[in-house]
């Protein structure tokens, strides 16, 4: 089963918890963006683009060029994106694009999601053009690992073994970057992450609450908390005096060689 299935954006909420995310984490790839010092008239992909703050970011960037966005599922998208960007639904596991087409890939959160993520990896980066950018982004839970708090460390580890089971996502991926960009021959390699935190009305505490509520049947029904330790989860999440740290965003960017 894909983790799709289990965050159908035919769901409303569905677009709720994505804002929720890139509220979280759109000031660091933003500043990433920004620093890659693309030209105006760059051609740029945008994969997994949920509702669109970075197709709509790179709207800004390259003002000249062109920007796709694609998602297995564009109904969060369509309506959140300037005209100008190109909208296609497109499953990067198995959709191709023409070899040199873009400047810049960028693909955040998806590859976590993806079975044999480096085969994908090698594939896309064939659709990049002679000097251009591949930047991936993925989540990682190591802060939350160590949390001060049973309840919160022992019902997010859960959400994750029980979406790595169901769904094969891998919080582990991320932090092997940056090899799997090496590996695949890209050079002028970078590396950085950002830690958001879970507190009071942050975007981090809303997407943690949104996510673990849309996988609540699935994961009280693998045994690993009870419902118990989910309420008492969930009711420490939405406290005043909660504060902890939330999924972390690991990024990776690497070139491919001029030709």
């Amino acid at each position: 089963m894909s983790y799709a299935a289990f965050y159908d954006h035919a769901v409303a909420e569905e677009t709720d918890r994505l804002t929720a995310l890139g509220d979280a984490i759109n000031d660091g790839t933003f500043r990433r963006l920004a620093q890659l010092g693309l030209r105006p008239d760059a051609r740029c992909l945008d994969i997994g683009s949920g509702t669109g703050p970075i197709a709509t970011r790179l709207c800004e960037l390259c003002p000249d060029g062109e920007v796709v966005a694609t998602d297995i599922d564009v109904r969060s998208l369509e309506p959140n994106v300037p005209a100008g960007v190109q909208v296609l639904r497109h499953d990067v596991t198995v959709d191709e694009f023409r070899q040199g087409s873009f400047d810049l890939i960028v693909a955040r959160w998806v590859f976590a999601h993806l079975p044999r993520p480096a085969r994908v990896l090698a594939r896309i980066a064939d659709w990049l053009a002679p000097g251009g950018c591949l930047l991936i982004e993925d989540p990682a839970d190591f802060a939350m690992r160590c949390s001060p708090s049973p309840t919160y460390r022992k019902v997010t580890e859960a959400v994750i073994q029980t979406l790595a089971h169901l769904a094969g996502t891998d919080v582990d991926w991320a932090r092997s970057f940056p090899q799997p960009l090496t590996g695949i021959g890209l050079e002028r390699i970078g590396l950085a992450a950002d830690l958001p935190v879970a507190g009071p009305g942050t975007p981090m505490t809303r997407f943690l609450a949104a996510s673990v509520q849309r996988i609540a049947d699935p994961l009280l029904a693998s045994g690993r908390v009870t419902a118990a330790e989910l309420a008492q989860w969930t009711a420490e999440l939405s406290s005043d005096q909660f504060w902890d740290l939330g999924l972390a965003n690991v990024a990776a960017w690497g070139y491919r060689p001029p030709s």
